[in-house]
């Protein structure tokens, strides 16, 4: 069940290997582009590939559509050695076979763990897209090797349709990646936004999008309308923007001065809220603390941000005795 190396168009590829519960292409569509036929494969056991004549040798690539399948590549020969269907190394097909868009769902198949997406599809109540499971290091890492490519920023303005939660976030990270002038890169993350449909969506490109800082000035107009948006996401988005942006000597004031005015009424935006005022009490006490005075913030907003502060390893006892009489009373 092992072939040494296979001949595909002619050329010497590789050295394939089987797998069981192989995907072959049994009830799938194929089609034609650039004489190599591409194969949307679904699970099933190893065989054949109906639908390939004999003749010519013909390459196929196989690939799942469905996030939840197991990633598998096969090639076929017909008229060298009979049909046969054998498992090639990724790396052996991306330069001939692959879109972009085909390479980077392929590698997330292979980062994904089925254990972690379950887990993490739980931290995420209500998100509307397929979680494969791939760890963030591991995203960070695949945008650093994407935005190396010269056709990266084609993958930005590819059709969102169908994206998974994964995806989404390396659009994301790669958005922090990619160096290009600030009319781009501020359009490519007000693509993002509308993208997002949790608060991991969010958070974890918000942290990459660095290049705001060369910009404060513009970046602060830039958020303003999310920080008073009426969508949930989109606001959560402005809020947590400025915790990691514009917390600094330079900008404190304007940012406390703009969270404690801003009215949030969705959990997911009242906890983006509660989380950057917080940060800023344990970064600039003195500065924050006329913030969070009874009346300034909405009960739910005061008490959560009351609370983060308590939590927080940070705090010195002076400043924790005083939050602790503010709970206390706000109770």
């Amino acid at each position: 069940r092992a072939f040494s190396v296979a001949v595909v168009d002619r050329r010497t590829v590789g050295a394939p290997f089987m797998t069981p519960g192989a995907v072959s292409a049994q009830g799938a569509s194929h089609m034609a582009h650039g004489g190599i036929c591409v194969f949307s494969a679904i699970p099933d056991e190893c065989g054949s590939l109906p639908g390939v004549t004999s003749g010519a040798p013909t390459f196929g690539v196989g690939y799942s559509q469905d996030c939840g399948s197991q990633l598998t590549f096969f090639a076929t020969a017909s008229g060298l050695f009979g049909a046969f269907s054998v498992i090639l190394p990724p790396q052996s097909l991306m330069p001939v076979a692959m879109t972009l868009d085909t390479l980077i769902r392929n590698r997330l198949h292979e980062l994904a763990e089925p254990r972690l997406a379950e887990f993490s599809r739980r931290l995420m109540p209500g998100v509307g897209r397929c979680v494969m499971g791939v760890r963030v290091p591991l995203l960070r890492r695949l945008a650093a090797e994407l935005a190396r490519r010269d056709d990266a920023a084609d993958w930005l303005t590819a059709d969102p349709a169908g994206l998974s939660f994964e995806e989404v976030v390396l659009r994301g990270l790669l958005i922090g990646r990619l160096k290009t002038d600030t009319d781009t890169w501020l359009a490519r993350v007000a693509a993002y936004v509308p993208l997002i449909d949790n608060w991991a969506a969010c958070d974890i490109p918000c942290s990459s999008f660095t290049a705001i800082r060369r910009h404060a000035e513009r970046g602060w107009d830039f958020l303003m309308p999310y920080t008073d948006s009426h969508e949930e996401y989109a606001q959560r988005f402005g809020l947590v923007m400025l915790l990691d942006h514009y917390v600094n000597d330079a900008w404190i004031d304007r940012t406390l001065a703009r969270l404690s005015a801003t009215a949030t009424h969705d959990y997911y935006a009242q906890m983006a809220q509660a989380w950057a005022l917080s940060v800023c009490f344990v970064k600039y006490p003195e500065k924050a603390l006329p913030h969070l005075g009874e009346g300034i913030l909405s009960p739910e907003v005061r008490r959560m941000t009351l609370q983060k502060i308590a939590e927080s390893r940070r705090l010195t006892g002076p400043w924790r005795e005083i939050i602790r009489q503010m709970r206390t009373r706000q109770r």
